[in-house]
């Protein structure tokens, strides 16, 4: 089914529709990945209920980003925080001004490296993963900020345990560049003023760049041998996903 027009949350999609590697598709509605929601309006939140049967929404964000921009919240559904991070860290989160953090910019791959290594992270993604695939009537929505970075990762857990193929991960991720952020445009002024490396340093925060993921990958790799190992620490060894793939794709 692919994107969702929702006027307050401009990265929000629903994973039906994407085939894994034998061919099976994802069921729609079951699934959606989207950007932080403290814009919905009344509108936005009856398509949500009406036609996704909204159920659950998990937010990915730290407790700052949730009291500085809080969800806009929809009634009889269900909500849970998951924070990946356990502080503010800048080109995640987008807690900290950015004009005003120039030197300490993170590079965006070796980011992407620690979220799937650092052993809170990994424990709040298998919080989150079971939150996603615990049964319910209705579909189920995860999102951080900008829908790209935590959002991303955990997406791409969904679609592993889905075994879909890495270059079908990376083709979802990169969709998240048709959504500009509202961050990056009231930026645009200001990096115009800038030398070019530290504006290319600021808006590389805002971009799905695929090498951003195929770090992540590269790093579960050589940590923990495949992305199966790594969902198995996760709690979704093969009978699990299979069992999975059977409920919520259609061959």
């Amino acid at each position: 089914m692919g994107k969702i027009d929702l006027f307050g949350a401009n990265n929000c999609r629903d994973l039906g529709g994407i085939q894994n590697k034998e061919g099976w598709t994802i069921q729609e509605r079951h699934f959606l990945r989207s950007n932080a929601l403290e814009r919905l309006t009344h509108n936005d939140k009856k398509i949500l209920k009406e036609k996704f049967h909204l159920d659950t929404i998990i937010d990915l964000r730290t407790h700052m980003e949730m009291l500085k921009k809080p969800d806009r919240m929809i009634a009889h559904v269900h909500y849970e925080h998951v924070s990946i991070l356990e502080s503010s860290t800048v080109g995640v989160s987008h807690e900290k001004s950015i004009l005003k953090a120039l030197d300490s910019l993170p590079d965006m791959s070796d980011m992407y490296r620690e979220m799937v290594t650092d052993p809170y992270c990994v424990e709040q993604f298998k919080k989150a993963l079971e939150i996603i695939f615990t049964e319910r009537s209705g579909s189920v929505l995860w999102h951080c900020t900008e829908g790209k970075d935590r959002c991303g990762l955990l997406t791409t857990f969904v679609l592993s345990i889905f075994d879909v193929s890495k270059d079908e991960i990376i083709k979802d991720y990169e969709r998240t560049n048709e959504a500009p952020s509202s961050n990056e445009l009231k930026l645009l002024f200001p990096m115009a003023l800038m030398p070019k490396a530290k504006s290319n340093k600021i808006k590389a925060l805002f971009k799905a760049d695929r090498a951003y993921l195929e770090a992540a990958f590269d790093e579960i790799n050589q940590n923990y041998g495949s992305m199966h190992a790594f969902l198995d620490l996760l709690g979704f060894d093969e009978q699990r996903r299979k069992r999975l793939q059977e409920q919520y794709m259609d061959k």
